[in-house]
């Protein structure tokens, strides 16, 4: 993710890492002692941090504007903090922007910043059994989010509740066709110039290691 001038990565068995888009030749490890993660997004002025090493059902994030310094991750100091989520289950990922989206195994949670308040973040149920059934599936276009869930895919318009997109149109056909022992290629994205999200995948028939399959979906259109 970028967070002003610098790109933070992760990966789930690396120190998080930085590259200043300004001077930097190579990726160095982020400063401040960020917990090992295997998801990043951007929540405001923050980088929230999920997958933890250790931590499955924790989210973490940094300090307000401050990602990269000697304290910008110690819980306490600049609002930088985590939390503990009681039930749901893990933590798959979170889309970010203005406000957070948190989405677990079998609960999705919405996650608002009050600013001058001790608990940095109201964090709050929005679905009960519905998670995340793959992390990269996560598409944030514009102000909408879309995900697949175990029941079909879905997406979050602003201030609603999730709203089946697939049923009775893609979902079936596409879980069969879906190779679900390699959900790490299962991965979404959004067109910046057009109304489109796609979703690449490896099929039950496809090679080894390799995308065979995508699938669109124009959010205008509301059309596969």
């Amino acid at each position: 993710v970028q967070f002003n001038n610098l790109v933070f990565a992760v990966q789930g068995n690396a120190n998080p890492q930085v590259f200043n888009l300004a001077s930097s030749s190579s990726f160095t490890d982020a400063v401040g002692s960020p917990p090992q993660a295997a998801y990043a997004s951007v929540v405001g002025r923050f980088i929230v941090l999920s997958g933890l090493t250790g931590a499955p059902t924790r989210i973490q994030w940094s300090g307000l504007n401050d990602v990269n310094g000697p304290d910008s991750w110690t819980p306490g100091i600049n609002s930088s903090d985590f939390q503990d989520l009681p039930d749901g289950g893990i933590v798959r990922g979170v889309a970010g922007g203005e406000f957070g989206t948190i989405f677990q195994d079998q609960a999705i949670r919405r996650m608002v910043y009050l600013p001058g308040s001790p608990l940095v973040f109201q964090i709050e149920r929005v679905t009960q059994d519905q998670g995340l059934y793959a992390p990269y599936s996560i598409v944030r276009a514009g102000d909408t989010i879309f995900f697949r869930s175990a029941k079909g895919f879905y997406r979050i318009d602003p201030g609603s509740l999730p709203t089946q997109i697939g049923q009775e149109r893609v979902d079936r056909t596409f879980f069969k066709d879906l190779d679900k022992n390699n959900l790490q290629l299962f991965i979404g994205a959004s067109d910046p110039r057009s109304t489109r999200v796609f979703w690449a995948y490896k099929s039950v028939n496809g090679n080894d290691n390799q995308y065979d399959s995508i699938l669109g979906y124009d959010k205008t259109l509301d059309r596969f």
